[in-house]
């Protein structure tokens, strides 16, 4: 993940430019090699793909409010036009859990349309971040919210805090 890449610019580092060659040297330069490259600035996300020529998979990471510090607009980013803009330049994108279920209860969850819309437009989804210590309130356990997101919600992986808790879901 490039963290807060517009700061880093402002105070003399482009951490960009650092990364996408540090990853190139070590074998990640296609979507076919094992690496996403991940950021929350959209104009970041544009600029790895243009300006700097990772030709990696690369992923929109999507905050659950309406806008990211950098003034990226993530409520038209979620919407079905701004994904479509997005699978431009992006392969898939990495939005908050509560973007893709929502409720206050289990018996009031539900799947919003957000990986329907991005899987239309040619996006793989993989939400963030499962973690067993901060289960969503709509969720009684860990086995149930990786049974919603990816058998209900059919998102393509998670950001997970317990890798160990998902694979064990995975390979049942």
């Amino acid at each position: 993940e490039i963290k807060q890449p517009g700061w880093h610019r402002r105070e003399g580092h482009d951490i960009s430019a650092i990364v996408v060659p540090i990853l190139q040297r070590h074998g990640y330069r296609t979507k076919d090699d094992a690496c996403f490259l991940q950021c929350f600035e959209h104009g970041e996300v544009k600029r790895l793909r243009g300006e700097l020529g990772w030709q990696g998979r690369l992923i929109q990471l999507m905050g659950g409010g309406k806008k990211g510090e950098d003034g990226t607009d993530f409520d038209t980013l979620r919407s079905a036009a701004g994904l479509a803009a997005l699978a431009k330049i992006a392969d898939g994108i990495g939005p908050s859990i509560g973007s893709v279920i929502s409720g206050k209860t289990p018996a009031e969850r539900h799947v919003t349309e957000l990986v329907k819309l991005a899987h239309a437009a040619g996006l793989a989804v993989h939400p963030y971040t499962v973690r067993l210590d901060e289960l969503p309130i709509s969720v009684a356990s860990a086995d149930e919210l990786h049974r919603v997101l990816f058998e209900e919600a059919h998102v393509d992986g998670v950001f997970t805090d317990f890798p160990d808790a998902t694979a064990r879901f995975l390979h049942k």
